[in-house]
């Protein structure tokens, strides 16, 4: 099921040819992870072949003659690879819907088309969440409501920003599961390069396991395992798991507990039938 999102107003858009040269790309504003060079190549013959299905994104500059890509950097890599390396007898141009819309309008729209089409990994959400907290100066309340997520999802997906390019790459690849690769942030910089080839299989993914198994070590070492937690940490948890985007089975399970611990009625009885529901609901 797509994720509706709003993006904002945008107004009324238009359909052209654009050659490819013509559209100015601003990495910064591609929300997700661009294709290898072999996806390129691919998205190209098919393009030349079958015609580009799917019209770009770009927005209008009033200060410049050209436009400036909103969405579509992979069909636009693919028409300026076509044009350099396929030796066409006419260079291909980019099929453009122009739109009217600031820069922070801009940007959503590119969040919300990918996350619609399911191509971004976690690191590209990250990279996205960072941008709207640094340069548009959003809440993480408003980037969690934005996202549809909870607040502690949303501070959780930040902490990828923290690890190295070589470790963002192995999640983006599908080798290192984003829960494994925020538990690593707990470690030393210097060391989670290494505990990540050393928590490999031969198939090159990354053992959850070997890595929980040295994050506890390395707190255990530091005095940091086994911290207790006071009942008001404990409530402040739970209630941020009590929002409209939690699972259901999570989100009864919170505030069955934050009933139970402030004592407004609930039995030991119903707190263990709330544990049954939420384990069977949670397979």
């Amino acid at each position: 099921m797509t994720m509706k999102l709003n993006a904002g107003e945008i107004t009324r858009s238009e359909v052209y040819g654009i050659l490819p040269e013509h559209i100015i790309v601003n990495h910064e504003n591609n929300s997700r992870t661009p294709h290898s060079l072999e996806e390129t190549v691919a998205l190209a013959n098919s393009i030349v072949e079958h015609g580009q299905q799917n019209a770009v994104v770009v927005r209008r500059l009033s200060d410049s003659k050209e436009v400036e890509l909103v969405s579509g950097y992979n069909r636009t890599a693919a028409v300026a690879y076509s044009n350099q390396f396929l030796n066409l007898p006419v260079p291909l141009k980019v099929l453009c819907r122009v739109i009217e819309c600031n820069p922070e309008e801009a940007f959503l729209k590119s969040i919300v088309e990918n996350l619609d089409r399911a191509e971004t990994t976690p690191i590209d959400d990250a990279r996205a969440q960072r941008k709207l907290r640094e340069q548009y100066g959003w809440s993480e309340t408003r980037i969690a409501e934005f996202y549809k997520k909870s607040v502690t999802h949303i501070c959780q997906t930040a902490k990828l920003n923290l690890l190295s390019n070589n470790l963002q790459q192995e999640v983006i690849n599908g080798n290192l599961p984003a829960t494994t690769a925020i538990a690593l942030t707990e470690l030393p910089e210097e060391v989670r390069e290494t505990v990540v080839e050393e928590a490999k299989k031969p198939d090159g993914k990354v053992s959850t396991e070997v890595v929980t198994k040295k994050v506890r070590e390395h707190k255990n070492a530091n005095g940091k395992g086994g911290k207790g937690r006071s009942i008001k940490e404990l409530k402040n948890f739970l209630e941020e798991l009590t929002g409209p985007a939690e699972k259901a089975s999570v989100k009864g399970l919170a505030e069955k507990l934050l009933s139970y611990i402030e004592g407004n009625k609930t039995s030991d009885k119903q707190m263990l039938n709330a544990f049954d529901k939420w384990c069977k609901e949670d397979k």
